[in-house]
């Protein structure tokens, strides 16, 4: 049973009583002048309301600490930050303790409550019921490279930076500072789901990262919350579809606000999708993506090679609609492209139409290019005259390495060595001794006069592009 007034007072000369507290009730420290001397009391209940035992320990030793520990699970409910710097450092935290579980789990709490910038350099959790404090001009960092996942609620009362990744299914209470740098992202859920924010959000010079892998906003794609005023101007969306295929009429409400600050996003990314063209569309209270068909209706697209070792590319549209044109794209990896030519298309007509374009320059025909040759890829932009824009399927050719080797000769003079490189000098040159010693040099050349070496054997190194030849040749 309680005690009067539902109070346990703890002297800290109890001489080592301990206390029992029924659910409900409270305990309190005496408030003496404690000086350096050391002490110990102890009070067991259930100080959290959680049905279970609970341990609370006061200890002093040069400094006063105060922590509870669940008896059921040996952990402490409450973690405070009371240092600087790294989240990883024990000593940072209250009473020199432990850090924190990787996963802070339900009704436990953390509070940043350090003498300078909390520096998270692991990666943290928190799970549905717990919570993060960051307290009034206290500052909180997410280190590049690291994720906080918050299924909780992070309450920022200070100063909170992310440059790493904010992503999870709970709510972030924005009352202070919030800055998302270049390299932070926010991606809400542990795979698609919903982030909550309740105050203003200013995505900054950062990433929203939208995973979408159907169309239930919230479950199957990410949905970002925001109750006030959000910011877009500097962010970039980027859409990532996985394994999900849209379909043209899917809208996509991917971040609702209370209000829209700035204009749109500075970078949207929507990966390719091909026959679909995608819109963004921004309203007062929302952004969302929309899916359809291309005003173009492409029935062939074919890459071949030609005997003079070009690209030969060749398209076929059955109907278009107010079509611009075609810009042609190449990638030699099929991620990184580049626009290497354009073709006007026919307006609006429903006659078939044909089309084609040849690459003279390939990757494989440019001086060092690949070893044993590469492929080249190359993709279909079909831009409207109102600007809508989309891409075709992705189709490649693969090109054999035609660089030429050049040729030194004779190997057997008595001054003059010709180098015979498709009728252009080659980049360097660099004459070598037995000893390995340079004896000559040159650039820009197309031959050389050994009339001023001794008689012996030489090797004549030639750079050309990014490869290099050596030659063993005999000065008479």
């Amino acid at each position: 049973m309680c005690p009067k007034s539902n109070d346990v007072v703890v002297p800290v000369n109890g001489g080592g009583a301990k206390y029992y507290l029924n659910s409900g009730c409270s305990l309190t420290l005496a408030n003496q002048a404690l000086g350096s001397n050391a002490y110990n009391a102890v009070a067991i209940g259930d100080f959290n309301n959680d049905g279970k035992p609970d341990v609370f320990t006061a200890a002093r030793d040069a400094v006063s600490c105060t922590f509870i520990n669940d008896l059921n699970t040996g952990a402490s409910p409450f973690y405070e930050f009371t240092g600087n710097g790294s989240w990883s450092a024990p000593s940072n935290w209250n009473c020199n303790t432990t850090t924190p579980p990787t996963t802070i789990p339900s009704g436990r709490t953390i509070t940043i409550n350090g003498s300078g910038t909390t520096n998270l350099d692991i990666d943290q959790s928190l799970a549905a019921g717990s919570s993060l404090s960051i307290a009034a001009s206290k500052t909180l960092q997410v280190a590049n490279g690291n994720t906080l996942t918050n299924h909780g609620t992070l309450t920022n009362d200070g100063t909170f930076t992310n440059n790493g990744i904010l992503k999870g299914s709970g709510t972030l209470v924005q009352n202070g500072t919030f800055t998302n740098s270049a390299t932070g992202v926010i991606a809400p859920g542990a795979s698609p789901g919903k982030l909550t924010v309740t105050g203003d959000l200013d995505l900054g010079s950062g990433t929203y990262l939208c995973e979408i892998n159907g169309t239930g906003q919230g479950t199957t794609y990410d949905w970002l919350a925001v109750s006030g005023q959000a910011t877009l101007t500097n962010a970039t969306l980027t859409v990532d579809w996985g394994a999900f295929t849209p379909s043209a009429g899917d809208v996509f409400t991917l971040m609702t606000f209370g209000s829209r600050g700035g204009t749109t996003f500075g970078t949207v990314t929507i990966p390719a999708v091909a026959g679909l063209s995608f819109t963004t569309s921004y309203t007062g209270t929302a952004v969302s993506i929309s899916a359809a068909l291309l005003p173009v209706e492409l029935t062939d697209f074919r890459a071949t090679l030609t005997d003079e070792k070009n690209a030969l590319l060749f398209w076929k549209t059955a109907s278009e609609t107010d079509n611009e044109g075609f810009e042609i794209q190449r990638s030699a990896d099929g991620r990184d492209w580049q626009k290497i030519g354009f073709v006007a298309g026919h307006g609006t007509t429903l006659e078939a139409q044909d089309y084609s374009f040849i690459d003279e320059k390939p990757f494989s025909t440019h001086l060092g290019g690949c070893k044993g040759g590469c492929t080249n890829y190359y993709r279909l932009r079909q831009m409207d005259f109102d600007g809508a824009s989309g891409f075709s399927k992705t189709v490649a050719v693969f090109m054999e390495n035609t660089i030429a080797r050049p040729r030194i000769f004779p190997t057997l003079t008595d001054g003059v060595v010709m180098i015979e490189n498709n009728g252009e000098a080659v980049d360097e040159v660099s004459v070598f001794n037995v000893n390995g010693q340079m004896v000559m040099a040159a650039k820009q050349a197309s031959q050389l006069d050994l009339s001023g070496l001794e008689a012996g054997i030489y090797f004549i190194k030639v750079f050309y592009g990014k490869n290099s030849l050596t030659e063993r040749v005999f000065r008479k």
